[in-house]
This record gives structure tokens, C-alpha cells and sequence, in this order.
């Protein structure tokens, strides 16, 4: 059936670092480019270290989901694996018999990669290495320009500049009661003059 084509699994390389001592998360997404509702079910290899959530739905037409593709922590090299997005145009129909047939499903393997974080990260330093040998010196003093000498003396000055900011709120305040206390002051005494000798006024 044509109407199989109509789902887009992306990406189809996933990618995560092994080993690594915190859960990982990644998006798998599913496109339907046609109009009719498209079925799908998850089946995974390692479903002890890997989790998809939601591992069965449906996708409306022209409709667009996201899927979550959990790994668990891992201590040492784990073998890579990978997941099969089992997906078929929803029946016409809707009777029970064809909502539990699959035999006309299409099948979407998605590859799932597992990368030495260790070994990526010597080779970084390898490579920086083999291009100037002072590459990591000149990385730290980088870093060390954007860090403050004394994280005690940062917090300090961030005080002290919320103190000064603080008094000029305080004087600025009663300057502005002075400026309109006498501005109602000579607005007063302006009307006095009119009141006795409004002649004067002009």
C-alpha cells in the first residue's frame, strides 16, 4: 500500500555517550505527510537500558509527534542497538480484527549509537594537541579571563554596587519633595498677589 509511505521517522542515527553516570534523553520524531491517522508501536532491542515513551500511538494527518528515547545510566562500554518504528495507515474500518493486524505494517529502523565520552575527549586533546602543544594553556588563561579572581570579592563588589544605587534612591527622593514643596510654594504665592492686587499680575 502506498499509504504506508507516509510516515517520516527522524533522525534514523541516535546518538548517546556510554559510559556516562546520568540519564540521557534524545527526541525521535514522527512525520504523517498524508491525511489518514497513522498507527505506530515501538519495539526496542534493549529495553533494559533504553526507554520510549510513548511506545505506542497514533499520528493525526499532516500531524507532527515527538517521542522521548531514554537511556539509563551506564558504567563501562555498552554495545550499540537499535528500534523498530512498526507503523501502518489506520483501517477504514476500525473494526477490532484490523486494529490487531500488523502483517501489512512497515517497519522503520532507527540506529541507536553509544560513544566513549573517555575516548572522544582524549581525542579532542590529542587533536588540540597536535595543532599547538600550548593549546590547553591558552584555553585556561581564556578561561581565567572570564572568571572572577575572588568569588567572595565578586559578590562583594555586586553588594557594595547595590548599596550605592540604594542611596542615590534615598537622596533623590527628598530633593524631589523640596522641588515640589516649592514649587507649591511660589504657585501659592503667586495666587496670594492675584487675590489682593490682580493688576499686578500683568
Amino acid at each position: 500500500m502506498a499509504g504506508h509511505d507516509v510516515l517520516i521517522v527522524s533522525p534514523l542515527n541516535v546518538k548517546f555517550q556510554s559510559p556516562f553516570p546520568h540519564i540521557q534523553k534524545r527526541q525521535l520524531s514522527l512525520l504523517n505527510l498524508g491525511s489518514q491517522p497513522v498507527d505506530y508501536s515501538i519495539d526496542i532491542d534493549n529495553a533494559t537500558l533504553f526507554q520510549v515513551q510513548p511506545t505506542c500511538g497514533r499520528v493525526s494527518g499532516f500531524d507532527t509527534i515527538e517521542l522521548s528515547i531514554i537511556m539509563q545510566p551506564v558504567e563501562g562500554d555498552q554495545p550499540g542497538c537499535s528500534l523498530k518504528v512498526i507503523h501502518r495507515v489506520k483501517d477504514a474500518s476500525g473494526s477490532l480484527q484490523a486494529l490487531d493486524d500488523w502483517k501489512d505494517a512497515r517497519v522503520t529502523v532507527v540506529a541507536i549509537t553509544l560513544e566513549d565520552s573517555v575516548v572522544n575527549e582524549k581525542e579532542l586533546l590529542n587533536m588540540f594537541g597536535d595543532i599547538d602543544g600550548k593549546t590547553k594553556d591558552l584555553i585556561e588563561i581564556m578561561e581565567k579571563q572570564y572568571q572572577p579572581l575572588c568569588h567572595k570579592c565578586s559578590m562583594k563588589r555586586f553588594q557594595n554596587s547595590s548599596k550605592k544605587r540604594n542611596k542615590l534612591r534615598h537622596l533623590w527622593w527628598p530633593f524631589l519633595v523640596a522641588l515640589l514643596s516649592l514649587l507649591s510654594y511660589c504657585l501659592w504665592a503667586l495666587s496670594r498677589v492675584y487675590e489682593y492686587n490682580p493688576d499686578a499680575v500683568y
